[in-house]
C-alpha cells in the first residue's frame, strides 16, 4: 500500500497503425525496465491467474469511460484505483495507446507534479487515489478509438496458447468466441503476469482470461 506510482511518459505521438502503436510499446517496455524506477516491474505487472468477476466491473467501467473520454477529445481522464484497472492502464501504455500514467488524488495531477514522485497510498487516503492517464492523438484524431469489453461477468471468455495463435494472425478462435486481430487492433488478457496484450502472452506462453480489445 505504501508503493506510489510515479508518471511514465511515453515516446513521442502514435500513429493509428500497429507498427507505430509497438514501436512505442517496446519504447514503454525500456522505460519500465528501468532500475530507478520508483514502482519496479514486478510489483506493476504482477496479478492473480484470472480477473474475479467483481474485479470485471471496474475494468468494464474503465473501458467505456476511456473510449467516451478519447471521444471527448480530453487530455488526462482518471478512472478508480484498483489492481485490475491498474494492470490493464500498463498494458493500455506498453501498447502505445495512452501517453502517461499517474497515482493522484481526486483532482487533475498539476504539471509540475507528474515527474515526482507521488504521494504514498495509506489507509487514510486510498479511497480517494485516482490513476490518471493521459490521453493520445495523431492528425487530431484519438489514437484510442474503441475500447471494449470480451468477457462478461457472466460469461468469462478464456484462451490458450493454440488460440492466440490463431487470434494474433487474424483467425478466429477455435471456438469462435474471440475474432481474429485486425490491423491495429490489440487484444488484452488477464493472465498470471498481469494483464498482456495477445503478443505478449504469446510470446511468453501464457493463456487467460480475454478482458477487451482495443482499436
Amino acid at each position: 500500500m505504501g508503493v506510489g506510482l510515479q508518471l511514465v511518459p511515453s515516446a513521442g505521438g502514435s500513429a493509428t497503425d500497429l507498427d507505430s502503436r509497438c514501436e512505442t510499446s517496446r519504447t514503454s517496455l525500456n522505460l519500465l525496465h528501468d532500475t530507478h524506477h520508483p514502482f519496479p516491474l514486478e510489483t506493476r505487472v504482477k496479478g492473480s491467474p484470472t480477473t474475479k468477476m467483481g474485479g470485471l466491473k471496474n475494468v468494464i467501467n474503465m473501458c467505456s469511460h476511456l473510449q467516451n473520454a478519447s471521444r471527448a477529445r480530453l487530455g488526462m481522464t482518471s478512472v478508480t484505483n484498483t489492481k485490475q484497472n491498474l494492470n490493464l492502464a500498463l498494458a493500455l501504455h506498453r501498447s502505445g495507446f495512452i501517453s502517461s500514467l499517474h497515482r493522484g488524488g481526486p483532482t487533475p495531477p498539476a504539471p509540475e507534479d507528474l515527474g515526482t514522485n507521488p504521494e504514498p497510498v495509506t489507509s487514510a487516503n486510498v479511497a480517494t487515489r485516482r490513476l490518471w492517464l493521459g490521453l493520445k492523438y495523431w492528425n487530431n484524431e484519438p489514437v484510442l478509438k474503441g475500447l471494449s469489453m470480451v468477457t462478461k461477468p457472466t460469461r468469462p471468455i478464456r484462451v490458450h496458447i493454440e488460440d492466440l495463435e490463431l487470434v494474433v494472425r487474424g483467425f478466429n478462435s477455435k471456438n469462435g468466441l474471440v475474432k481474429g486481430l485486425g490491423l491495429g487492433e490489440c487484444l488484452f488478457i488477464s493472465t498470471d503476469r498481469g494483464v498482456l496484450e495477445a503478443r505478449e502472452a504469446l510470446a511468453r506462453k501464457v493463456g487467460g482470461m480475454v478482458l477487451c480489445r482495443a482499436r
